[in-house]
């Protein structure tokens, strides 16, 4: 029974390793929270233009549309996507449907991307407010000189504690197909 416990756990954290191979196939990911009703906010168009710094321009790169969880996770694909960004989120239809008056039609989100990490820009907001989430947490110590304090930071890279595990448990898994119980 014990073994049967480690290979649905190995089972589950290599889905979940599937799961952010996934995620990290595109750079940038958003979501937005209604936090008047505590929830997340579907249905919502957002945009995402990129600078052209030749002409001093917008030009738009990429659109979704947010899930029932909120979210738009595949913006950017692969890597090296370096530039200044702009994500906007197209509120009023949403406020509408609630019935409610906004101050906000849309919100427009600035940012900076550089290097190959995974960007996350989350907002809460209402009708008649909204706040840009601060990027995941990551140690200061180990940022580049260069960035600056507005630049989204990537999240820090996993341990190798998961790995060591899944090798542990297919190990035991390998040991008894081939010995038995």
């Amino acid at each position: 029974m014990k073994w049967f416990v480690h290979v649905c756990l190995a089972l589950a954290l290599l889905a979940a390793g599937a799961s952010a191979a996934r995620a990290d196939a595109y750079q940038l990911s958003t979501h937005i929270l209604d936090i008047t009703r505590g929830k997340p906010v579907p249905g919502v168009q957002i945009l995402l233009f990129k600078i052209d710094t030749t002409k001093d321009i917008w030009v738009k790169v990429a659109e979704g549309r947010t899930d029932e969880n909120g979210r738009v996770g595949n913006f950017l694909p692969g890597v090296g996507n370096d530039g200044t960004y702009k994500l906007r989120f197209e509120v009023a239809p949403y406020f509408k449907a609630h019935n409610e008056p906004s101050l906000y039609p849309f919100v427009e989100i600035i940012f900076a991307i550089e290097g190959a990490g995974h960007y996350h820009i989350p907002i809460t907001m209402s009708a008649n407010g909204y706040s840009p989430q601060a990027p995941h947490p990551f140690p200061s110590a180990l940022l580049p000189e260069k960035r600056q304090e507005h630049v989204a930071t990537p999240p820090p890279k996993a341990s190798g504690a998961c790995t060591a595990y899944l090798l542990y448990i297919l190990k035991l898994f390998v040991k008894f197909v081939l010995t038995g119980p």
